[in-house]
Protein backbone atom coordinates (compact mmCIF):
# COMPACT_ATOMS: atom_id res chain seq x y z
CA UNK A 1 0.00 0.00 0.00
CA UNK A 2 1.52 3.27 -1.53
CA UNK A 3 2.31 6.05 1.26
CA UNK A 4 -0.53 8.12 2.26
CA UNK A 5 0.58 12.36 1.99
CA UNK A 6 -1.27 14.40 3.55
CA UNK A 7 -1.75 18.01 2.51
CA UNK A 8 -3.24 20.70 5.22
CA UNK A 9 -5.00 23.22 3.31
CA UNK A 10 -5.90 27.58 4.62
CA UNK A 11 -9.35 27.39 3.46
CA UNK A 12 -12.10 25.10 1.89
CA UNK A 13 -14.46 26.37 -0.24
CA UNK A 14 -17.93 24.50 0.54
CA UNK A 15 -18.97 22.87 -2.67
CA UNK A 16 -22.33 24.74 -3.65
CA UNK A 17 -24.10 22.21 -5.69
CA UNK A 18 -23.96 18.77 -7.63
CA UNK A 19 -23.48 15.43 -5.38
CA UNK A 20 -20.67 15.59 -3.69
CA UNK A 21 -19.19 11.99 -3.55
CA UNK A 22 -16.43 10.14 -5.34
CA UNK A 23 -17.94 8.17 -8.14
CA UNK A 24 -14.94 6.26 -8.91
CA UNK A 25 -11.73 5.97 -6.92
CA UNK A 26 -8.69 4.40 -8.56
CA UNK A 27 -5.72 4.15 -6.74
CA UNK A 28 -3.24 2.23 -9.14
CA UNK A 29 -2.57 -1.00 -7.19
CA UNK A 30 -3.71 -2.94 -9.99
CA UNK A 31 -4.75 -0.33 -13.15
CA UNK A 32 -6.49 -3.38 -15.06
CA UNK A 33 -8.48 -4.30 -12.48
CA UNK A 34 -9.49 -1.06 -11.15
CA UNK A 35 -11.42 -0.61 -14.89
CA UNK A 36 -7.96 1.12 -16.76
CA UNK A 37 -6.81 0.18 -20.43
CA UNK A 38 -4.73 1.41 -23.51
CA UNK A 39 -7.19 2.69 -25.90
CA UNK A 40 -6.91 0.92 -28.97
CA UNK A 41 -3.74 -1.45 -27.78
CA UNK A 42 -1.23 -2.77 -28.73
CA UNK A 43 0.94 0.82 -29.28
CA UNK A 44 3.98 0.35 -31.13
CA UNK A 45 6.52 1.99 -29.44
CA UNK A 46 5.03 2.24 -26.01
CA UNK A 47 4.93 1.14 -22.33
CA UNK A 48 2.75 0.90 -19.42
CA UNK A 49 4.11 -0.80 -15.94
CA UNK A 50 2.29 -1.40 -12.96
CA UNK A 51 5.28 -0.46 -10.33
CA UNK A 52 5.01 -2.17 -6.67
CA UNK A 53 4.38 1.24 -5.46
CA UNK A 54 0.77 1.83 -6.60
CA UNK A 55 1.71 3.86 -9.30
CA UNK A 56 1.44 3.56 -13.17
CA UNK A 57 4.31 4.76 -15.54
CA UNK A 58 3.20 5.13 -18.95
CA UNK A 59 6.05 6.01 -21.62
CA UNK A 60 6.11 6.70 -25.42
CA UNK A 61 9.85 6.99 -26.18
CA UNK A 62 9.56 4.69 -29.37
CA UNK A 63 11.19 6.91 -31.94
CA UNK A 64 8.32 4.89 -34.17
CA UNK A 65 5.64 4.88 -32.61
CA UNK A 66 1.92 5.82 -32.02
CA UNK A 67 -0.57 7.65 -29.87
CA UNK A 68 -1.09 6.03 -26.01
CA UNK A 69 -3.39 6.68 -23.72
CA UNK A 70 -4.19 5.25 -20.32
CA UNK A 71 -8.08 4.85 -20.83
CA UNK A 72 -10.90 4.40 -18.42
CA UNK A 73 -14.90 4.48 -18.72
CA UNK A 74 -16.58 7.13 -16.69
CA UNK A 75 -20.06 8.33 -15.31
CA UNK A 76 -20.51 12.17 -15.67
CA UNK A 77 -24.37 12.31 -15.94
CA UNK A 78 -26.07 15.04 -17.28
CA UNK A 79 -30.00 16.27 -16.61
CA UNK A 80 -32.56 14.72 -18.21
CA UNK A 81 -33.85 18.23 -18.72
CA UNK A 82 -31.72 20.70 -19.42
CA UNK A 83 -34.43 23.29 -19.04
CA UNK A 84 -34.17 23.30 -15.82
CA UNK A 85 -30.65 23.58 -14.92
CA UNK A 86 -27.90 26.81 -15.79
CA UNK A 87 -24.84 24.70 -15.17
CA UNK A 88 -23.63 21.13 -14.52
CA UNK A 89 -20.52 20.00 -13.29
CA UNK A 90 -18.02 17.16 -12.74
CA UNK A 91 -14.70 16.99 -10.91
CA UNK A 92 -12.12 14.68 -11.30
CA UNK A 93 -8.53 14.69 -9.18
CA UNK A 94 -5.52 13.29 -10.15
CA UNK A 95 -1.45 12.43 -8.47
CA UNK A 96 0.80 13.15 -11.37
CA UNK A 97 4.26 13.43 -12.17
CA UNK A 98 5.92 13.87 -15.83
CA UNK A 99 8.90 11.79 -15.52
CA UNK A 100 10.02 12.78 -19.49
CA UNK A 101 8.83 15.29 -22.05
CA UNK A 102 10.05 14.46 -25.58
CA UNK A 103 11.94 11.78 -26.65
CA UNK A 104 13.16 9.76 -29.98
CA UNK A 105 10.95 10.56 -32.41
CA UNK A 106 10.84 10.13 -36.48
CA UNK A 107 8.04 12.54 -36.83
CA UNK A 108 7.63 16.32 -34.74
CA UNK A 109 5.21 16.94 -32.60
CA UNK A 110 2.95 19.73 -33.90
CA UNK A 111 3.44 23.89 -32.58
CA UNK A 112 2.28 23.04 -29.57
CA UNK A 113 5.42 21.05 -28.61
CA UNK A 114 5.98 17.77 -26.33
CA UNK A 115 3.30 17.64 -23.67
CA UNK A 116 1.10 14.98 -21.35
CA UNK A 117 -2.64 15.59 -22.34
CA UNK A 118 -6.15 14.91 -20.29
CA UNK A 119 -8.78 13.98 -22.41
CA UNK A 120 -12.11 14.12 -20.74
CA UNK A 121 -14.64 13.41 -23.19
CA UNK A 122 -18.29 12.62 -23.23
CA UNK A 123 -20.88 13.38 -26.01
CA UNK A 124 -24.38 14.60 -25.82
CA UNK A 125 -26.70 12.23 -23.83
CA UNK A 126 -28.57 11.56 -26.90
CA UNK A 127 -25.03 9.91 -27.98
CA UNK A 128 -25.73 12.20 -31.33
CA UNK A 129 -22.44 12.89 -32.91
CA UNK A 130 -23.39 14.31 -36.22
CA UNK A 131 -21.09 17.32 -35.81
CA UNK A 132 -18.39 18.89 -34.14
CA UNK A 133 -20.43 20.67 -31.64
CA UNK A 134 -21.71 17.74 -29.95
CA UNK A 135 -19.03 16.69 -28.46
CA UNK A 136 -17.84 18.03 -24.65
CA UNK A 137 -14.51 17.96 -24.11
CA UNK A 138 -12.01 19.59 -21.74
CA UNK A 139 -8.57 19.12 -22.82
CA UNK A 140 -5.63 20.16 -20.89
CA UNK A 141 -1.80 19.69 -21.62
CA UNK A 142 1.48 19.84 -19.57
CA UNK A 143 4.99 19.53 -19.63
CA UNK A 144 7.60 19.42 -16.55
CA UNK A 145 7.41 22.95 -16.22
CA UNK A 146 4.06 24.77 -16.77
CA UNK A 147 0.05 23.21 -17.81
CA UNK A 148 -2.26 25.26 -19.83
CA UNK A 149 -4.85 24.80 -22.46
CA UNK A 150 -4.83 21.76 -25.34
CA UNK A 151 -3.55 24.74 -27.45
CA UNK A 152 0.01 24.48 -25.42
CA UNK A 153 1.87 27.44 -27.51
CA UNK A 154 -1.13 29.72 -27.82
CA UNK A 155 -0.11 32.80 -26.43
CA UNK A 156 -3.14 33.93 -25.51
CA UNK A 157 -4.53 31.59 -23.60
CA UNK A 158 -2.89 31.59 -20.09
CA UNK A 159 -0.65 28.62 -18.82
CA UNK A 160 0.60 28.42 -14.78
CA UNK A 161 3.96 27.24 -13.97
CA UNK A 162 4.34 24.04 -11.76
CA UNK A 163 7.26 21.91 -11.20
CA UNK A 164 5.87 18.54 -13.06
CA UNK A 165 9.33 16.70 -12.24
CA UNK A 166 7.72 15.98 -8.95
CA UNK A 167 4.43 14.73 -8.07
CA UNK A 168 1.18 17.25 -7.33
CA UNK A 169 -2.22 16.68 -7.54
CA UNK A 170 -4.79 18.77 -9.89
CA UNK A 171 -8.33 19.22 -9.40
CA UNK A 172 -10.42 19.86 -11.79
CA UNK A 173 -14.14 20.86 -12.18
CA UNK A 174 -15.25 20.47 -15.34
CA UNK A 175 -18.58 22.29 -16.40
CA UNK A 176 -21.63 22.98 -19.11
CA UNK A 177 -22.86 26.38 -19.02
CA UNK A 178 -26.35 25.08 -21.16
CA UNK A 179 -27.55 28.99 -21.97
CA UNK A 180 -24.36 29.13 -23.90
CA UNK A 181 -24.54 25.74 -25.26
CA UNK A 182 -27.85 26.60 -26.72
CA UNK A 183 -26.75 30.40 -28.20
CA UNK A 184 -23.56 28.75 -29.90
CA UNK A 185 -24.28 25.00 -30.94
CA UNK A 186 -27.64 24.89 -31.59
CA UNK A 187 -27.81 27.97 -33.93
CA UNK A 188 -24.25 27.03 -35.69
CA UNK A 189 -24.44 23.48 -35.43
CA UNK A 190 -21.75 22.77 -38.24
CA UNK A 191 -19.11 25.34 -36.99
CA UNK A 192 -15.81 23.46 -35.03
CA UNK A 193 -15.24 26.25 -32.37
CA UNK A 194 -12.66 24.06 -30.87
CA UNK A 195 -10.52 24.91 -34.11
CA UNK A 196 -10.75 28.20 -33.19
CA UNK A 197 -8.16 28.59 -30.14
CA UNK A 198 -5.61 28.02 -33.00
CA UNK A 199 -6.17 31.95 -33.56
CA UNK A 200 -5.71 35.29 -31.95
CA UNK A 201 -9.39 35.67 -30.69
CA UNK A 202 -8.67 34.87 -27.03
CA UNK A 203 -11.05 36.18 -24.86
CA UNK A 204 -13.75 35.60 -27.20
CA UNK A 205 -13.84 32.04 -26.46
CA UNK A 206 -16.42 30.55 -28.78
CA UNK A 207 -17.66 27.26 -27.90
CA UNK A 208 -15.10 27.47 -25.24
CA UNK A 209 -17.47 29.48 -23.38
CA UNK A 210 -19.80 27.13 -22.66
CA UNK A 211 -17.81 24.06 -21.93
CA UNK A 212 -14.95 25.48 -19.16
CA UNK A 213 -12.95 24.04 -16.76
CA UNK A 214 -11.03 25.52 -13.55
CA UNK A 215 -7.93 23.86 -12.15
CA UNK A 216 -6.73 23.98 -8.26
CA UNK A 217 -3.10 22.65 -7.64
CA UNK A 218 -2.35 19.87 -4.63
CA UNK A 219 -5.87 21.27 -2.95
CA UNK A 220 -5.56 24.38 -2.26
CA UNK A 221 -8.94 25.22 -2.79
CA UNK A 222 -8.90 29.41 -1.69
CA UNK A 223 -7.75 30.04 -5.15
CA UNK A 224 -7.25 27.88 -8.68
CA UNK A 225 -4.28 28.21 -10.87
CA UNK A 226 -6.47 28.30 -14.10
CA UNK A 227 -9.77 29.84 -14.24
CA UNK A 228 -12.65 29.01 -16.68
CA UNK A 229 -10.41 27.54 -19.14
CA UNK A 230 -11.72 27.02 -22.99
CA UNK A 231 -13.22 23.27 -23.40
CA UNK A 232 -13.57 22.53 -27.22
CA UNK A 233 -16.37 21.27 -29.61
CA UNK A 234 -13.95 18.11 -30.64
CA UNK A 235 -15.99 14.49 -29.74
CA UNK A 236 -13.16 12.43 -29.86
CA UNK A 237 -13.59 9.43 -31.98
CA UNK A 238 -17.21 9.41 -31.92
CA UNK A 239 -19.83 6.65 -30.66
CA UNK A 240 -19.30 3.75 -29.29
CA UNK A 241 -15.86 5.06 -28.44
CA UNK A 242 -16.94 7.86 -26.69
CA UNK A 243 -20.44 7.90 -25.16
CA UNK A 244 -22.72 9.99 -23.22
CA UNK A 245 -21.52 9.54 -19.91
CA UNK A 246 -17.86 9.92 -20.86
CA UNK A 247 -14.51 8.15 -21.02
CA UNK A 248 -11.48 9.94 -19.07
CA UNK A 249 -8.66 9.73 -20.98
CA UNK A 250 -4.38 10.92 -19.91
CA UNK A 251 -1.17 10.48 -22.43
CA UNK A 252 0.44 11.72 -25.81
CA UNK A 253 -1.73 12.83 -28.60
CA UNK A 254 -0.41 13.03 -32.00
CA UNK A 255 3.85 12.86 -32.79
CA UNK A 256 4.24 14.53 -28.96
CA UNK A 257 7.02 12.10 -26.83
CA UNK A 258 7.44 11.39 -23.12
CA UNK A 259 6.82 9.41 -19.62
CA UNK A 260 4.60 9.98 -16.72
CA UNK A 261 3.64 8.20 -13.65
CA UNK A 262 0.36 8.89 -11.94
CA UNK A 263 -0.30 7.68 -8.50
CA UNK A 264 -4.16 7.80 -8.13
CA UNK A 265 -7.28 9.02 -9.82
CA UNK A 266 -10.95 10.03 -8.43
CA UNK A 267 -13.80 11.76 -9.88
CA UNK A 268 -17.44 12.11 -9.52
CA UNK A 269 -20.30 14.58 -10.35
CA UNK A 270 -21.30 17.55 -8.93
CA UNK A 271 -18.46 19.93 -7.58
CA UNK A 272 -16.09 18.56 -5.48
CA UNK A 273 -13.22 19.50 -3.25
CA UNK A 274 -11.93 17.46 -1.12
CA UNK A 275 -8.95 17.67 1.07
CA UNK A 276 -8.23 14.40 1.97
CA UNK A 277 -6.14 11.93 0.36
CA UNK A 278 -8.11 9.00 -1.01
CA UNK A 279 -8.44 5.85 1.08
CA UNK A 280 -8.58 2.09 0.61
CA UNK A 281 -8.22 0.17 -2.38
CA UNK A 282 -9.80 1.77 -5.71
CA UNK A 283 -13.03 0.85 -6.70
CA UNK A 284 -14.73 -2.44 -8.71
CA UNK A 285 -14.75 -1.22 -12.32
CA UNK A 286 -17.57 -0.23 -13.58
CA UNK A 287 -19.17 -2.04 -16.64
CA UNK A 288 -17.31 -1.36 -20.19
CA UNK A 289 -20.40 -2.19 -22.24
CA UNK A 290 -19.76 -2.25 -26.02
CA UNK A 291 -15.86 -1.41 -25.65
CA UNK A 292 -13.42 -3.87 -27.22
CA UNK A 293 -9.44 -3.57 -27.21
CA UNK A 294 -7.79 -2.86 -30.43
Amino acid sequence: MKTVYCILMALLVIPSAGAQNWDIVSTFDDYEAEGWFIFRAPRAGTQVTQNGDGTVTVARLGADSETIYLTRDVSWIEPENTLTVDTWSFTYEVRIRADQIGGPNNGAPDEHGDRISFYPLKNMPDGNVDTYSNGRTWLCSFDQTSIGSRYFANPNLPKAEVDFSEFHVLTFVCSIDYFLYDLKVLEEPLINYGEAFEGDDWPERALGDHSPWTLYLDRNFAEPILLNMPGSGWNGWGAPDVDADGIMQIGFQGNTRGQYTIDYFRTGNGIILDPNEPEGEGTEPSGIDGWELY
